[in-house]
């Protein structure tokens, strides 16, 4: 099925994101949790103790990112998206930006990455990822080579950004109750390899939660205590990619047009564009070389 094929890297840690922060909304504990100490695990395998109250510091943090999230109408970020293949040793890099914006029916994205790294390889070749409510396009230079799936009927009532149900839900407005009922939080302290004023959560899948539990390993949030927003996500799959998303320059709020969420087809015959509808069973393709 096409929403849950597209983007399978970066969005789906992207929203991998937005779903973990979404699910935390549950009110505050009056009360101190528990008075023992608790092993964090962090990426890598080492564990420090913490000590309680850990649920406490849990659901503070989830119910502020889900309060922040509430508040905003755009938001645009530098982007830089990792990911290392620890089978084959192998580690690619890109970076770039992203335009968020809130809008009905469905929100919009754009991620343009205007450089990818391949091990020491610099390929300055633009890539763009474009949702704008109905239609999700791919667009690579390298390639040339533009693909425009659709993800939502027109009139249909779906979130395309919500864990567990959307194929790209971002970092940005998601439900604390979403994110417990899908996964065991535990607040991480403090490491000096951390960005700079965040708290560290760590998300374990459940095993109700079985598409998540398939995919991953463990995720770890990094939220700036100033925005309330992410700044940093680390995800361990379980196909041994360790993919890590870092936001960067964050501005909330600044009157995004709506024109920025366009991309613009070359009028090229060297180039392909392919269009795939919801219910059609072949695509549509036009241009390009054989």
């Amino acid at each position: 099925m096409l929403r849950t094929t597209v983007l399978a890297g970066l969005v789906g840690l992207i929203g991998l994101a937005s779903s973990t922060l979404a699910q935390t909304a549950s009110a505050p504990s009056s009360q101190a949790t528990t008075s023992q100490p608790v092993l964090s695990t962090r990426p890598g395998g080492t564990q420090s103790a913490t000590t309680a109250p850990i649920e406490s510091r849990v659901h503070t943090v989830l119910q502020q990112l889900e309060r922040r999230g509430e508040s905003v109408k755009d938001l645009k970020a530098k982007i830089e998206w990792q990911v290392l293949d620890r089978i084959i040793d192998d580690k690619q890099t890109k970076s770039g930006e992203l335009l968020f914006q809130r809008a009905k029916p469905h929100d919009k994205f754009l991620i343009r990455f205007t450089r990818t790294v391949v091990e020491d390889q610099v390929i300055e070749k633009p890539e763009e990822h474009l949702f704008d409510g109905q239609w999700y396009t791919e667009k690579r230079e390298a390639t040339k080579t533009v693909t425009k799936r659709e993800i939502v009927r027109p009139g249909e009532e779906f979130d395309p950004f919500k864990l567990g149900q959307g194929p790209f839900p971002l970092p940005f407005g998601q439900k604390e109750a979403e994110i417990m009922d899908k996964f065991d939080v535990s607040y991480v302290e403090p490491a000096k390899d951390d960005p700079a004023n965040t708290s560290h959560l760590k998300l374990v899948p459940k095993a109700s939660a079985q598409e998540m539990a398939e995919k991953y390993k463990e995720l770890h949030f990094f939220v700036d205590k100033k925005l309330d927003l992410p700044v940093k996500v680390v995800a361990d799959q379980k196909d041994d990619k360790l993919v890590t998303v870092v936001f960067g320059d964050i501005r909330v709020n600044t009157a995004i047009p709506g024109s920025a969420f366009e991309i613009q087809v070359p009028d090229d015959p060297t180039w392909s564009v392919t269009t795939e509808s919801l219910g059609s069973e072949n695509p549509q393709g036009q241009g390009g070389e054989d």
